[in-house]
Formats: structure tokens, C-alpha cells, sequence
């Protein structure tokens, strides 16, 4: 944008006399500065989201594996409904006091659902850290499309328009919160992988 604010200085101080007309002239030079400009924001912009969205699809199928791994451990553990069954029945043969079992005994362990909540968590962050690519690669795509009809002026002023919507919809802002995104997905899953290793084999977990 520097440039460009120097070439229009530089058109201004022409003289009336010049043969090429201003506004011409001006579309012209916009036209070769924002092509370059655009270049470089697709380049920047494109390979960081094409790397993004590749990096969401293989974390979250990795993600996925792990929560269907893990799935079975949250269903009640059918020996033990059996077990309370089989020590109500004594309590009322010998009329004796057996300790009741509480619903926790019968559930999943606590930590075994803390560690699949962080697990969903990790997958809810990734898939929305891929749809935010997704719609930044549309946003692209249509800021890219300026057609070649009409005069340089009519398409100076489509391709302005379309920048001007990536800044009002904070198209910048929406390009540094995925990554964040994916940053906590990462380390929701380490701390649920940790977590769920603990009630495996403490030192692994330590690691």
C-alpha cells in the first residue's frame, strides 16, 4: 500500500499537459501494485491453510481413533451390576448388612471420563479449526475471482470492494485464531492421553 500511496503522489505532481489521462493512469499503476499485492497474499495465506486443513483431517482421525477406543469404558461395567445383584440376594437370605453399592461403582470411572471429555474437546477444536480453513480457502477463491470484463477501472474497483470484505469480516483476525485452535487441540490430547495412561502405567504417563 506504500507503493501505491507513492505512485499516486507521483501522478499528481504530473502536469495537465500529459497525454495519458490521470485516471487512467492511476487504475493502471493500482492494477499492477495490487496484482503483486495479491500474489504474495495468496501465496502466504493459501499454503498456511492448505497445510491447516491437512493437518486437521490427519488429527482428527487420530483424535477419533482414541474416543472409539476409549468408548467402551464408559458403558457400566456389567460384572458389577451382577455382583450387586448377587449381594442383595445374600443380604436377604442371611438378613445380614452388605454395603450397598454406590451408582459411581456401577459407572465408568471418574477419570476415564475426564479423559474422554478432553478427548471430544480436542476433536470439537480441531473440526472447528478446520472449518475456519475451509471458509478462509473460500474467501480466497472469491477474492481471487475479478474477472477480465470491463474497463481496468470497473475491476480496480470489484477487486477493492472484495478487499475491503476480507477486512470488514476480520479475515486477518479469523487466520491467527485457527492455528490457536489447533494448539489446544494438541494439548488437550496430550493432557487426556496422560491422564488415561495414569490408570495404566504411572511412569508412561509421567512421560
Amino acid at each position: 500500500m506504500r507503493r501505491l500511496n507513492t505512485a499516486i503522489q507521483g501522478l499528481r505532481q504530473q502536469p495537465q499537459s500529459e497525454s495519458l489521462d490521470k485516471k487512467t493512469a492511476f487504475w493502471t499503476v493500482y492494477g499492477k501494485l495490487a496484482d503483486e499485492f495479491d500474489k504474495e497474499f495468496q501465496r502466504k495465506y493459501g499454503n498456511d491453510l492448505d497445510t491447516s486443513l491437512i493437518f486437521a483431517g490427519l488429527f482428527s482421525a487420530v483424535s477419533s481413533s482414541f474416543i472409539i477406543q476409549i468408548q467402551p469404558e464408559l458403558q457400566p461395567d456389567p460384572n458389577a451390576a451382577t455382583q450387586a445383584l448377587l449381594m442383595v440376594l445374600v443380604q436377604n437370605m442371611t438378613g445380614s448388612a452388605v454395603p450397598s453399592l454406590t451408582p459411581g461403582q456401577l459407572g465408568a470411572p471418574t477419570i476415564i471420563v475426564v479423559a474422554q471429555s478432553l478427548l471430544y474437546f480436542s476433536l470439537f477444536s480441531t473440526l472447528l479449526a478446520g472449518l475456519l480453513a475451509v471458509l478462509g480457502k473460500q474467501w480466497l477463491l472469491h477474492y481471487d475471482s475479478v474477472g477480465e470484463r470491463g474497463t481496468i477501472e470497473e475491476r480496480g474497483i470489484e477487486r477493492q470492494h472484495k478487499f475491503d470484505g476480507l477486512l470488514r469480516w476480520k479475515f486477518d483476525l479469523v487466520m491467527q485464531i485457527f492455528p490457536l485452535l489447533l494448539q489446544l487441540s494438541l494439548l488437550l490430547f496430550a493432557a487426556a492421553l496422560s491422564i488415561y495412561l495414569w490408570t495404566i502405567h504411572h511412569a508412561i504417563a509421567a512421560i
